[in-house]
């Protein structure tokens, strides 16, 4: 019995100790599991604040204003930095505002009408005004949208400035107002017509040269009807067919009382995508007068073509007079550079000629209409008067540029003075280049002493190198590539005179910089320089106790610099 009972106990015990096995393994393996739902909560939750943080730096820094209202109640529940310091609130200050206040609506029931078609839709972009808690008014685009976030609606509106876009719409606006007003109201004559010759546009100046009223349109008024002879349109419609425009052409038109009148046309082809003409845009100049003046003043041209041929004959005899009386060298370079300035000298000529002559035209002009009074033809002469003396000062001082003696004579030479006469007789040839010369010139500097005449030699002689550099270095580029440059400056310290010239032309290559100044030493083509000009300049400059260096770079540049002993004024 008793053995009976242990064996029973112990099969229990076995029982009892499987099942606790059972139980210790379904725990372990309970608690491994929810150890791993504590692992995954975890990294959910880094993941969500991580996720939150992202959301809220994108939110608060992005380059738009983000607000999100509550649909129902219209009260605001987020917004980010942009939007509300743009219109210079703060936020506890935007808070208290309420939905809209900050928007200029076009009247009372626009706000209702907006949120009406947004929650009717779902979204919405719109162009509005809003006002700065200054005042100041911002145009912005708004793209507006409803959110559904747990089972509640939201309004989030995204706020772009485009306020200085529109400012320059409506600077653009101001700028074609302009331009039509100008276009309407310009005293030349603005036209635009189809290939069949029906008239597009006709702006006031055109309307009233053809003698219509500029206040009304001209119906059905065509090329035929304003011509003088027919014929000449086929001419004009085959000359734009074939170049595509045509500039200053002389026509007779007619008016609408049928007066003939003299025209000067421009005109230019207007092409669509297949390169066809869609139409000619025109301008034309009513030059009637300006014919007829022609015509009554042949006989002033005449004398004044008599009076230039005198003038260009006396400039050469005083470059003849300049090769008979210098030293052979000398001589050589100033003869040389008198012919390359005969051109140049006669431009100087020719400028104050054309004054002159306009003068006598407006004289002429007005004489024959009776309208001179004492006052205009005292005012002309005076004109007439002042270029006649700027001529004389021009031959005057040719000849004193040609006539240079064979010693060495000293004598005071102001710098600047030397430059200006030197200028004097090239420049309006060098404006005639397209060539800036740019004056940097120091003054009160005292003077040096030499010869007048020979430095101002020296300058021409420069001078005429950097044209030509300029001139060369011009041939690479186009007109709007490159603009040539000859830069001239001068400076003084207490002993010293300084002028430098430098160009922007075709430079010195290194290997021929230390020769420049050897006698027969040239870079140019044959037949166009003879080597002298740099020799005699260096020559000129000794003679003065000066010194000259050379400074230059392949295809950049060329700078002379030349110092001479200074004297004060006083000494």
């Amino acid at each position: 019995m008793y053995a009976q009972t242990q064996e029973k106990l112990k099969l229990h015990q076995k029982e009892l100790e499987q099942k606790v096995k059972q139980r210790t393994k379904g725990l372990q393996s309970a608690n491994l599991k929810l150890n791993k739902e504590i692992e995954i909560h975890k990294q959910t939750k880094i993941a969500l604040t991580e996720s939150e943080y992202k959301y809220r730096s994108i939110f608060e820094n992005a380059q738009d204003g983000i607000v999100l209202y509550d649909a129902k109640t219209l009260e605001l529940v987020e917004i980010n930095r942009k939007a509300y310091e743009d219109l210079g609130y703060t936020l506890d200050e935007f808070k208290k505002m309420k939905y809209g206040e900050f928007v200029v609506y076009k009247n009372k029931g626009e706000r209702k009408e907006l949120i009406d078609k947004l929650l009717s839709k779902g979204k919405l972009s719109l162009q509005a005004k809003h006002r700065k808690n200054n005042g100041e008014i911002l145009y912005r685009i708004v793209n507006a949208s409803i959110l559904i976030i747990n089972d509640k609606k939201y309004i989030q509106g995204v706020i772009h400035d485009i306020s200085e876009i529109k400012e320059q719409e409506i600077s653009l606006q101001k700028s074609e107002k302009k331009y039509k007003d100008l276009q309407s109201n310009i005293p030349i004559g603005l036209w635009t017509t189809n290939l069949t010759g029906e008239f597009l546009y006709l702006n006031k100046a055109a309307k009233k040269m053809l003698g219509y009223d500029p206040k009304k349109k001209a119906h059905n008024l065509t090329v035929f009807d304003i011509y003088y002879d027919t014929s000449e349109r086929n001419k004009f419609i085959e000359q734009i067919q074939s170049a595509g425009y045509i500039k200053n052409k002389e026509m007779q038109f007619l008016r609408k009382d049928k007066e003939v009148f003299w025209g000067n046309v421009s005109a230019n082809a207007v092409y669509d995508n297949e390169q066809k003409i869609i139409r000619i845009d025109g301008i034309v100049e009513d030059i009637s007068e300006r014919k007829e003046v022609r015509t009554k003043l042949a006989e002033a041209y005449e004398e004044i073509k008599s009076i230039n041929k005198n003038l260009e004959k006396e400039i050469q005899d005083a470059i003849i007079d300049a090769k008979q009386q210098h030293q052979y060298m000398v001589q050589k370079s100033k003869i040389e550079s008198l012919g390359e300035l005969a051109a140049g000298i006669a431009h100087e000529i020719n400028q104050p000629l054309g004054v002159m002559s306009l003068s006598m035209q407006n004289l002429q002009m007005r004489i024959t209409s009776n309208k001179a009074t004492p006052e205009y033809v005292n005012e002309k002469f005076v004109s007439i008067e002042s270029n006649i003396h700027r001529i004389r000062n021009i031959v005057d001082h040719i000849r004193t540029f040609s006539h240079e003696t064979t010693s060495i004579s000293l004598e005071k030479v102001i710098v600047n003075k030397g430059i200006s006469n030197a200028l004097l007789l090239i420049g309006t040839q060098y404006k005639n280049h397209n060539i800036d010369i740019v004056l940097n010139l120091q003054e009160n500097m005292g003077f040096t002493v030499g010869s007048k005449q020979k430095f101002e030699q020296v300058m021409l002689n420069l001078l005429s190198n950097a044209k030509y550099a300029v001139d060369e270095h011009a041939l690479k580029f186009s007109e709007s590539e490159y603009q040539k440059v000859i830069t001239i400056i001068t400076k003084a310290t207490k002993k010293q005179i300084t002028i430098s010239v430098e160009d922007n032309g075709i430079g010195i290559k290194a290997d021929n910089l230390t020769k420049v100044l050897d006698p027969f030493y040239t870079s140019k083509p044959e037949g166009v320089g003879t080597g002298l000009g740099l020799s005699i300049v260096y020559g000129i400059i000794k003679e003065m106790r000066g010194e000259i260096v050379i400074e230059s770079e392949w295809n950049k540049y060329t700078k002379v610099k030349i110092t001479f002993p200074r004297f004060p004024e006083n000494s």
